[in-house]
């Protein structure tokens, strides 16, 4: 029998099959921030996101257009306990899986 995925397994999947960190393992997997994705704002999310001001990101962000499209924004550690946030895309399209956009060394 097929199990049927999670959104943490999609997650998880995709920081395992593309990422430059060599990591091996997704452990402690916790959501930060979720939002509606506006491709505008991505730029200005990204800074907070390199400031590693994990306080600012939960606080800072948050629209209400409802755009169909989400942005969430998580916390995990890999095999080794480093930290790390992932930026993941989801949208209310049938056939859209979320997609890891992009994996932060924290």
């Amino acid at each position: 029998m097929n199990k049927i995925k999670t959104f943490e397994d999609y997650v998880k999947d995709g920081i395992l099959t593309n990422n430059e960190f060599d990591i091996t393992e997704v452990t402690n997997l916790e959501s930060l921030k979720s939002i509606y994705f506006i491709n505008d704002e991505y730029i200005a999310i990204e800074q907070l996101i390199r400031t590693r001001n994990i306080e600012a990101i939960k606080a800072s962000l948050g629209n209400q257009s409802n755009t169909g499209e989400y942005l969430e924004i998580l916390k995990f550690e890999d095999q080794n306990k480093k930290g790390y946030i992932v930026t993941v895309y989801d949208s209310n399209a049938l056939e859209q899986d979320p997609q890891v956009i992009k994996v932060y060394s924290f």
